[in-house]
């Protein structure tokens, strides 16, 4: 917390405590209606422990495998939403901040700056973005020269094909 952490949660997560601390969290977008208790995606009301009918050929399109993400989870599907709610919101700045630390040249802070938004995108599975992310974050640490060998525009190219994926999901599941 020190560092500049609003607040966390220790493992195992409990969905409650996640959904307590999303809840006191500040949102960096207007449209979101989250609530400890419920959520609310596009107007339609989740409640915790329901379960979405995705369909299969829906949940394993694109880069996320989420029926795969949704059994790691229990089976609670609606955890998932507010996971991607909470990336949604939170992923620009995280990729303006990566951007302003590669273009600077400042290993340290890229290092955190890529450590972070890998982890964000971590909970969608092993993409390629992570893969990119991960070996940004390694080179940076090593003091290797990250411009030969990484393209920030890969990054971001594959970060807004991650957002219209989710985006494209959580449309899907508010249908």
């Amino acid at each position: 917390i020190e560092v500049g952490m609003d607040d966390y949660i220790s493992k195992p997560i409990k969905f409650e405590a996640l959904a307590k601390a999303l809840a006191n969290t500040p949102r960096k977008f207007s449209d979101s209606k989250f609530r400890a208790n419920r959520i609310d995606v596009n107007s339609k009301v989740i409640e915790p422990n329901s379960n979405l009918d995705l369909g299969s050929k829906r949940a394993t399109e694109g880069p996320v495998d989420y029926n795969r993400i949704i059994e790691d989870m229990g089976g609670d599907s609606e955890f998932l939403i507010v996971l991607i709610d909470s990336f949604l919101g939170t992923y620009q700045d995280d990729f303006d901040q990566l951007s302003e630390d590669f273009s600077s040249e400042n290993h340290q802070k890229l290092v955190e700056s890529a450590h972070k938004l890998k982890g964000s995108v971590s909970v969608f599975g092993e993409t390629k973005l992570f893969a990119l992310l991960e070996r940004l974050e390694n080179c940076s640490r090593n003091g290797e020269d990250i411009y030969q060998s990484h393209s920030i525009e890969e990054i971001h190219s594959e970060l807004n094909s991650l957002v219209e994926d989710l985006n494209n999901f959580v449309q899907s599941t508010a249908a």
